[in-house]
């Protein structure tokens, strides 16, 4: 099967933007609920 190498890499970019935001996603709701512990 043949891929086309563009499009190959615009999807490996969109799913590694989509870990990007997701886990900055979880660090911020992280650091919310850290910081109701902390009172930082």
């Amino acid at each position: 099967m043949l891929i086309d190498c563009d499009r190959y890499h615009e999807i490996i970019l969109l799913n590694r933007f989509d870990k990007l935001v997701e886990s900055s996603f979880k660090m911020k709701k992280f650091r919310k609920n850290t910081s109701h512990h902390f009172n930082i």
